[in-house]
């Protein structure tokens, strides 16, 4: 499993790029070092964690959400 980031600015220059990749045994241990140790996903920038384990509804399906946050 690859984590994904946006590297530049969205709706210009912006790309998603493989974060960075690690080996996790199950998808809650994975949650938990996220959590625990932002740092490893973006370097140099804060995450504010918005939500785990919750849904968005768009017009066609639902999409299931581990783990939400932004960074800045």
């Amino acid at each position: 499993m690859s984590v994904y980031r946006v590297e530049g600015e969205l709706g210009s220059d912006g790309k998603i790029v493989i974060a960075r990749e690690i080996e996790f045994e199950v998808e809650d241990h994975l949650e938990r070092l996220f959590e625990n140790s932002p740092i490893g996903l973006v370097p140099d920038e804060f995450i504010l964690w918005i939500g785990k384990r919750t849904s968005v509804q768009s017009e066609e399906k639902t999409i299931a959400i581990s783990i939400f946050g932004l960074a800045f």
